[in-house]
């Protein structure tokens, strides 16, 4: 989430150009990856393994201003970035025993 602008010493507002995701995109990824990474969460391995895939898994999304009046939107906004992007609950182990003879 970003800023639309930022105001000068004088009050006028200065409007930001809207990036395109693409253009954030590989920051976002690095940023994320050396986070991730310090926490121990993954190691070197890891990162070069999954920046090898043909889709990484990250993606930046540049849409449509949210105001603070929207609250509906901000609502929605909110529930959609602390949601998992995958159910536990559906997650289920599958093992398969072979005889070997």
């Amino acid at each position: 989430m970003a800023t639309d602008g930022c105001f000068k010493g004088d009050g006028d507002f200065i409007k930001s150009v809207l990036p395109q995701g693409k253009d954030i995109e590989k920051v976002f990824q690095s940023e994320v990856l050396k986070m991730l990474k310090k926490e121990g969460k993954i190691n070197q391995f890891i990162i070069d393994n999954m920046l090898s895939w043909e889709n990484t898994g990250f993606n930046v999304y540049c849409g449509e201003a949210i105001y603070a009046e929207e609250q509906e939107s901000i609502e929605k906004l909110a529930q959609y970035v602390v949601r998992a992007p995958i159910s536990q609950r559906k997650n289920v182990l599958h093992t398969t025993r072979r005889k070997f003879k």
